[in-house]
């Protein structure tokens, strides 16, 4: 089976979420504050929602970063 539990296409998957949330967190849009912290709560939500464990500090993070 691979890596992780799910073998190496869960994996792979996991590191499409992640560069996902990294995306929009990265303001590629360039939205302002307000609806750029919305689109990552929502992509963390998404992240979740597929059954994968989020690290909430990372949501924290992201969004102390757009705050700034």
């Amino acid at each position: 089976m691979g890596a992780g539990k799910g073998g190496y296409a869960q994996d792979e998957q996991l590191g499409r979420w992640r560069a996902y949330v990294a995306w929009e967190a990265s303001n590629g849009q360039r939205l302002d504050p307000a609806a750029l912290a919305a689109r990552v709560i929502l992509a963390h939500e998404q992240v979740r929602a597929a059954g994968v464990y989020v690290n909430t500090q990372n949501v924290e993070q992201h969004l102390a970063l757009i705050a700034s």
